[in-house]
């Protein structure tokens, strides 16, 4: 038998698997305004590991500039 490997065992289920199925609906945003302190705040109290950077444009729509992650703090 030979030795474990997590990586081999988990591919066959990744290659089964789609985006819609690992990632999370309710998205955590901020304003690029927002000191990466308050990020590192937020990321915190909610447990994630990163915030979509969103800006609102004058027309109503919001649109995605980026992401930051715990690594960027």
């Amino acid at each position: 038998m030979g030795k474990w490997d997590p990586f081999v065992s988990d591919t066959r289920d990744l290659e089964l698997m789609r985006v819609a199925d690992a990632m999370h609906r309710g998205v955590v945003t901020c304003a690029r305004q927002t000191s990466l302190v308050a990020v590192a705040h937020l990321m915190a109290a909610q447990r994630i590991h990163c915030v979509a950077v969103v800006e609102t444009m004058p027309e109503g729509e919001v649109k995605l500039c980026g992401v930051v992650s715990d690594r960027d703090v």
